[in-house]
């Protein structure tokens, strides 16, 4: 204990730059068996730094006046070119991304669906002129709301849009009964908003059961009177924010190119989204529905390119292919300026 002791200040001293290292170069938040590595490293640090520095320090005779303001000054200088250097190369948004997207993630949903503002405003669909368009399904179906709603003054006479929770397990019940049972019944689960209903915009993170079940969906509905469409999985990857940090690692921490990183973005994309989309659409064309393609506003593919910043550099996905805020404004204009949702109005039921 008195060891400890002696050396606790240094230990002290060294703990700090340590932890704060571990959290600047680690693509996550560091857990508590690396802080006990750094605490333990930091005692090392702090005995070795006892015994080169303070105790020699402390005998008057070894060093003047002189020496000690001129190490103390040159160690000020290194320290504030270290600051600077910091400023210089600040870590870009990617990174505090990868720590945070939990927060991201409910800033997405904060943005309307949880917004209290707008809670009464959106249990119906009021009297707004346009067709009424019901965006159902998952957490991706939160995205595309959000995209859409985000937009709406761009669909103002044309287009309105709700959104109610709806599970991707509820999509299989379809395929397997024919129809949805009361717990997954779109009629009983959102009501208001169903009756409203002209249009239901199916968005969900399909797979191949799913997306066999997404005839019988279309029947069922369309016997209720919906014209159904059914959009196509995201544009997904292992996981954007680390693909991103990869890219700037390997270029010095600095933004590379805008066309290597959506070059990079679709090379990185998810190969088993895109049979799923095939299913999918082969399917829903095969029922007379509308099929939209999500990768026609996530990605150039013609280009093989997807987007994964902003203008200002910031990223559009929080996660494997969720969209930030950022993103939910980004893809918004993508899709009004592509007329992604024109088929449904050159198409009715």
């Amino acid at each position: 204990m008195v060891a400890i002791g002696l050396v606790s200040y240094s230990a002290y001293l060294f703990h700090q730059p340590l932890f704060a290292i571990g959290r600047i170069l680690g693509v996550f938040e560091p857990n508590s068996p690396l802080f006990a590595k750094l605490a333990l490293l930091s005692i090392g640090m702090g005995a070795v730094s006892y015994f080169l520095v303070e105790r020699p320090f402390r005998k008057k005779t070894r060093f003047s006046r002189r020496t000690i303001f001129t190490f103390g000054a040159v160690a000020l200088l290194m320290l504030v070119s270290i600051g600077t250097l910091g400023l210089i190369y600040q870590p870009a948004a990617h990174h505090s991304l990868l720590r945070n997207w939990k927060k991201k993630q409910m800033e997405s949903y904060a943005l309307f669906l949880r917004n209290p503002a707008l809670t009464e405003t959106l249990t119906s669909f009021g009297n707004e002129p346009g067709r009424r368009v019901l965006v159902v399904g998952d957490s991706h179906a939160k995205d595309l709301f959000n995209v859409l709603y985000a937009y709406r003054d761009s669909f103002r006479g044309r287009f309105v849009f709700r959104h109610p929770i709806y599970g991707l397990d509820c999509i299989r019940q379809y395929g397997a009964t024919g129809d949805a049972g009361d717990d997954c019944d779109l009629e009983k689960i959102s009501p208001v908003l169903f009756k409203q209903a002209d249009v239901l915009l199916i968005s969900v993170r399909w797979d191949e059961s799913a997306a066999k079940a997404a005839g019988a969906f279309i029947n069922y509905y369309r016997n209720k009177g919906k014209q159904v469409v059914i959009t196509g999985r995201t544009v997904e990857y292992p996981n954007a924010p680390t693909v991103l940090h990869r890219l700037f690692w390997a270029n010095q921490m600095q933004p590379p190119a805008d066309a290597d990183i959506r070059a990079a973005f679709w090379a990185n994309r998810l190969p088993e989204v895109a049979p799923v989309n095939d299913l999918l659409r082969s399917i829903t064309l095969q029922h007379d529905a509308i099929y939209l393609d999500k990768w026609d506003y996530g990605c150039e593919v013609k280009k093989q390119e997807c987007f994964a910043l902003n203008e200002t550099g910031y990223p559009l996905h929080y996660d494997y292919g969720h969209y930030t805020v950022e993103g939910v404004k980004f893809f918004g204009q993508r899709l009004v300026d592509i007329g992604w949702l024109n088929p449904l109005t050159t198409q009715r039921p």
